[in-house]
């Protein structure tokens, strides 16, 4: 049932047993799945090799695999499925020097989705996630990036003592907390932007390592802004054009 224009109906498919031990231990897999044509569309773009799959009745794709509609829907967590998936290796990439985004406990999947995709459009290549971060490969995380995960280098569950291991390359870290200067005087560099977490903040170790808090001077009522909203507005200042 795997040849081409064939559909795969059957549960014990190895095909599908694999997509649905993806889903199971999204973290520990050495893959991740995809929802969404916006997606696949950002993965071609960007070069990122995959396997698709589709679901039975959807426009072909070359190469891509078919599968029925039981199947289909026994690997989607979307509500409203575009019918496709995007089977996509992890491939660990190495800090290439450029400017890294440090989020220190940033919990909320959407959150880090969106500052994965900002990072992307930035040029902020290089994210490290400390410890009690969620993990880039949440779905959510993966749906709200755009697969920009996949076009940038990152470090999971990473501890201070690695912060400290990249400052002494040369780096220096800055935090993003809402005080300080302005963030309009900030520049890029070979520096590590701090973002905390959603309610907390960041923590008391990273501020005692960052040499200079920044703000985002604002003239209305509100006391802060949303972290991702944030962390966007501070990589859009520190992009190289």
């Amino acid at each position: 049932m795997t040849e081409k224009n064939m559909v795969i109906t059957s549960p014990k498919s190895p095909i599908y047993r694999e997509l649905r031990q993806i889903l199971l231990h999204p973290i520990r897999s050495p893959y991740a799945i995809v929802e969404g044509y916006n997606a696949y569309n950002q993965l071609r773009e960007d070069g990122v090799s995959m396997e698709i799959f589709l679901l039975e009745g959807q426009e072909p794709i070359e190469g891509a695999k078919v599968l029925s509609k039981r199947l289909f829907d026994n690997l989607i967590l979307t509500e409203n499925p575009q019918g496709i998936l995007c089977k996509v290796e992890k491939v660990k990439k190495s800090f290439d020097g450029g400017m890294i985004l440090l989020l220190d406990r940033v919990q909320d999947p959407g959150n880090v989705g969106t500052l994965l995709r900002s990072a992307q459009a930035f040029g902020f290549n290089n994210i490290l996630l400390l410890k009690g971060s969620c993990s880039v490969y949440n779905d959510k995380v993966l749906r709200s990036s755009m697969a920009a995960v996949f076009d940038l280098s990152i470090e999971e569950m990473a501890s201070i003592d690695r912060v400290k291991e990249i400052l002494q390359e040369g780096y220096v870290l800055y935090s993003a907390d809402g005080g300080g200067k302005s963030f309009r005087e900030l520049a890029p560099g070979k520096l590590i932007l701090a973002l905390g977490n959603e309610s907390r903040g960041l923590s008391q170790e990273i501020q005692e390592l960052s040499s200079q808090s920044y703000g985002i001077p604002m003239k209305g009522s509100q006391e802060s802004l949303n972290v991702a909203v944030a962390g966007s507005i501070f990589m859009c200042q520190l992009q190289e054009i």
